[in-house]
């Protein structure tokens, strides 16, 4: 999180075309980050060529470790849809800090102007990198595809319209289903906050050089990875780590036993396959049928 004397930041942001200037209070003095929509993340899958990609793909970024120390002092970088809200309260807590990088949700204009909060655009858009300060390590936090992509479904499901889990599986299919038909080259990732854009772009930069320096992932057990992280970073400090409070976006029963395993076998792979590339990086399983084929 960032210190010193409140002043202003002007982004310049060019996103589809789209110009816009954002003013961002609560940031350092003098400080100012361009930021330019440069590119559409997602490569089409590569079928049956899959595994041969993959490794490809691999050997153009940098080995990033899962979990390591030493950090101090630690910066979050926010991956959406990954628990990131509960992070960031945790360490304003710690730290006492009550804003986030950026400025707070309050505060934000682009949620309207350019449908990405701030705190939520890739660290590798970012002119300067706002979370390389010194010598200061970054830490973000990772989730399987499908379950993050599930988590923003669930989030959207106007609860009061939710009269059975039959009727909750069917539109959480129908909705997957619709989205994966665009294809990866009209996937919208820089709407909805960027909570659809994949992400490897906020672990790496454009050069495979990582912009991430350690990965806790969603799937290990937040509260766990996170305490065992930051016990080990405060250790000197002698702090106790307290529990995270997840911040919970859905408020009904049959949302919260919505799960992978309710989307169909057809749905659940090719949204697998759009986002490979996060797959293929961070080790999560893709699935045994890689030949092309489309969604009817």
């Amino acid at each position: 999180m960032f210190s010193g004397r409140a002043g202003q930041a002007y982004w310049t942001v060019s996103i589809l075309n789209l110009q816009c200037v954002l003013t961002l209070a609560k940031f350092q003095k003098n400080s100012v980050l361009n930021f330019y929509y440069r590119e559409q993340p997602f490569i089409p899958f590569p079928g049956k060529d899959y595994d041969r990609k993959c490794r490809e793909l691999r050997q153009n970024f940098s080995d990033v470790p899962f979990l390591d120390l030493p950090l101090s002092p630690p910066a979050f970088i926010h991956i959406p849809k990954t628990g990131g809200a509960s992070i960031e309260k945790q360490l304003g807590q710690r730290y006492n800090f009550n804003k986030r990088e950026f400025g707070n949700c309050t505060e934000n204009p682009g949620s309207v102007i350019c449908h990405c909060s701030a705190w939520h655009i890739p660290p590798r858009y970012l002119t300067p990198n706002p979370y390389k300060r010194g010598t200061r390590k970054t830490f973000c936090v990772i989730r399987e595809p499908l379950d993050r992509g599930l988590s923003e479904i669930k989030m959207k499901m106007p609860a009061q319209k939710q009269k059975t889990r039959e009727s909750i599986i069917q539109q959480a299919n129908r909705v997957l289903r619709e989205y994966v038909k665009k294809g990866s080259e009209n996937v919208a990732v820089w709407s909805d906050d960027c909570h659809w854009m994949p992400q490897f772009v906020y672990v790496w930069n454009g050069n495979g050089a990582p912009t991430c320096d350690y990965i806790l992932r969603y799937e290990d057990g937040l509260n766990e990875s996170y305490t065992h992280l930051m016990s080990n970073v405060l250790k000197k400090n002698k702090k106790r780590e307290s529990t995270l409070t997840f911040h919970q976006t859905h408020h009904s029963r049959f949302l919260e036993t919505l799960t992978v395993n309710d989307i169909n076998a057809d749905v659940a792979l090719a949204f697998r396959r759009l986002y490979w590339e996060d797959s293929c990086l961070f080790g999560y399983n893709l699935g045994t049928n890689l030949s092309s084929s489309t969604l009817e």
